[in-house]
């Protein structure tokens, strides 16, 4: 896999439709801490309230010029909280770990990430971006960076 194919910019209302579908995929949930499905109504309330701070960002990525993610941050207590996801498509192509070590290069803030305790496949993509298991909790362990 070639990184030059894996782009990622912040996100536009153009991709307001993709990240609510992503967000919403059996498998994406399944792997979320809010296992919920989201309402339209809800999903632009929080996308218009996360692209628009300067405590929180929200990007998309492409692979090959297509659609094939998205990765946030949100700025808690000098941490940014970084959660993805990536569409089933575009599994095994290393796009989370090449965007989590794009995202997380040369910043100043420490970048911590929410990972269910069964989510293996973040796990190793985590460890593989130079994070580090933090702390263990009921349903996650956290891992910084």
């Amino acid at each position: 896999m070639s990184v030059k194919k894996i782009k990622i910019k912040k996100a536009s209302e153009k991709e307001i439709n993709f990240i609510y579908k992503l967000r919403n995929q059996t498998d994406v949930r399944k792997n979320s801490l809010n296992k919920n499905k989201i309402s339209l109504k809800n999903h632009k309330k929080w996308f218009f309230s996360n692209t628009n701070s300067k405590n929180s960002k929200i990007y998309v990525i492409l692979y090959k010029k297509y659609l094939s993610g998205y990765i946030r941050w949100k700025l808690i207590n000098k941490f940014k909280y970084l959660s993805w996801a990536v569409d089933k498509k575009f599994r095994g192509n290393n796009i989370t770990l090449y965007t989590l070590k794009l995202i997380t290069k040369n910043e100043k803030n420490k970048f911590r990430a929410k990972i269910l305790i069964n989510n293996i496949n973040s796990h190793k993509i985590a460890l593989k971006a130079d994070f580090k298991k933090k702390n263990l909790f009921k349903k996650y362990i956290l891992f910084q960076k």
